[in-house]
């Protein structure tokens, strides 16, 4: 009874300090509107890979009110193709989980697993990889969550390590979600493969817009 005694006090107590802690958040002007990012500092063409940009249909751009959106479209020598998509801004309201949205539009999670991006400078994050399929299509995506110098695999997790940021920092940096997909052309590993090398190459140009 002690027991559940204790764990029941540290469970208030902990949604005490959430409850100040958001109470406390601060506000700067402007956090609900587009950052005005041109994602300039990612490449089109690098190594193996060229890339060309994407543009969003006008009803996801209106639902993300508050995010600038990046989508383009590699494809290396051997004609893999893999798409980059990311979400960038400061209102984590419209921020969603992949997993959800992707089977909002009719792909199923088939497999899902943690892994470890050693990207092409050394600095090394978590991400998941997701093993999607519709009945005509299958697919490896592979995404995380990220802010200044940080990453997280859910957005939970990443939502309280940037409010309490905030709280500590009174300031509100960005945030993003940085989400590859690729179509399986034969099987899941070289697909997975292909992803992760072009997530290791463009990861540090994806830093350096999140590090401004």
């Amino acid at each position: 009874m002690r027991k559940i005694q204790s764990r029941a006090y540290v469970l208030i107590a902990f949604l005490i300090v959430w409850v100040v802690t958001l109470y406390r958040l601060p506000t700067i002007a402007g956090t609900s509107q587009r950052p005005n990012e041109t994602f300039a500092e990612i490449p089109m063409d690098i190594g193996e890979w060229g890339g060309e940009k994407g543009t969003f249909d006008d009803a996801t751009r209106q639902v993300l009110t508050s995010c600038d959106l990046f989508l383009a479209e590699y494809v290396n020598k051997k004609g893999e193709m893999v798409q980059l998509t990311i979400v960038y801004g400061r209102d984590l309201g419209d921020f969603h989980q992949p997993e959800y949205c992707l089977e909002g539009q009719g792909w199923r999670t088939i497999g899902k697993r943690l892994l470890t991006i050693k990207e092409v400078d050394d600095f090394e994050h978590q991400a998941v990889e997701l093993y999607q399929r519709t009945s005509f299509q299958d697919q490896v995506v592979i995404f995380w969550f990220a802010s200044e110098g940080e990453a997280a695999t859910t957005l939970g997790k990443h939502k309280m390590s940037v409010y309490f940021d905030r709280l500590l920092t009174r300031r509100v940096k960005p945030s993003a979600l940085i989400r590859f997909i690729a179509p399986i052309r034969t099987d899941e590993s070289s697909t997975s493969d292909a992803v992760m090398q072009l997530a290791r190459i463009l990861g540090p140009y994806i830093r350096k817009v999140l590090d401004k």
